[in-house]
């Protein structure tokens, strides 16, 4: 099972490392959030292939 760790200023093995204060850091959380949004659409409405 995968994780969707979003962290800001800190590495984190497996993780979307996010500078704070970055120019367009809210472009990245609203892009992040739209990913994240369509894998619960994926796995809740069985589109997801595992191979």
């Amino acid at each position: 099972m995968g994780n969707l760790l979003w962290i800001i200023d800190d590495d984190v093995p497996n993780s979307f490392y996010l500078k704070n204060g970055g120019v367009s850091l809210d472009i990245k959380l609203i892009q992040l959030f739209k990913l994240f949004n369509k894998t619960i659409d994926t796995s809740l409405f069985n589109e997801l292939s595992l191979k």
